[in-house]
């Protein structure tokens, strides 16, 4: 899956998995999976509504979102004007307890960021293909996770399940079999169980 499928995405505005409130999800766990306080890593974040939520409750946050329009729209959103700095090739948005990396997140180095305490991803492992499409993107994604974050990090992981050939993602069904064989002996796995939501499953994770 290539750069250019999101960008036209985002170009014709087809994002589908952008949601007009905070995640009910990341509402009823997120004070249970992440940690009390500090700095979360939120890959692929596209301009969701749940960098808010993050930040109401304290957090410093970190996104990283390949295409650049979608960050602009989050700050015009909420009327932010922020500060533009350059890292290498990437471009970083700064507000007051924000910042938003706009490029690939592949290509992001640990000496770049900062220590992270924790992470969230509601809609990044399930936008990437596994081993059985054309690439294993998620393993690619699992392993970068692993460089950028330290160990005692804690992660709300938000997967959607559905039977085979229901649709043709993104987002992937992801069972909660991978989820667990993806964080063998790199983190504690926690179902947190059914969802009001049909197909999504939660997980908190603590990185080992």
């Amino acid at each position: 899956m290539q750069a250019e499928f999101w960008h036209n995405r985002w170009r014709n505005m087809e994002i589908g998995w952008h949601r007009s409130r905070v995640h009910d999800q990341l509402e009823q766990w997120g004070k249970t999976a992440l940690p009390e306080k500090g700095t979360i890593l939120v890959p692929l974040c596209g301009k969701s509504l749940d960098l808010i939520w993050l930040l109401e409750h304290g957090y410093h946050v970190v996104g990283v979102e390949l295409n650049r329009a979608a960050v602009e729209l989050f700050f015009a959103e909420h009327d932010v004007t922020p500060t533009i700095a350059q890292s290498g090739q990437f471009t970083i948005f700064q507000a007051p307890q924000i910042e938003i990396w706009v490029g690939d997140f592949f290509a992001l180095e640990p000496a770049m960021l900062p220590h992270f305490d924790g992470w969230y991803d509601r809609a990044a492992m399930v936008a990437l293909p596994g081993e059985a499409d054309d690439s294993d993107m998620r393993s690619r994604y699992q392993q970068q996770l692993m460089r950028l974050l330290p160990v005692g990090a804690k992660g709300l992981l938000i997967t959607i399940e559905y039977e085979p050939g229901f649709r043709q993602g993104p987002p992937f069904s992801i069972e909660k079999d991978e989820v667990l064989s993806r964080w063998q002996g790199a983190g504690e796995v926690t179902d947190l169980g059914p969802t009001t939501r049909q197909c999504e499953h939660p997980y908190a994770v603590v990185r080992y």
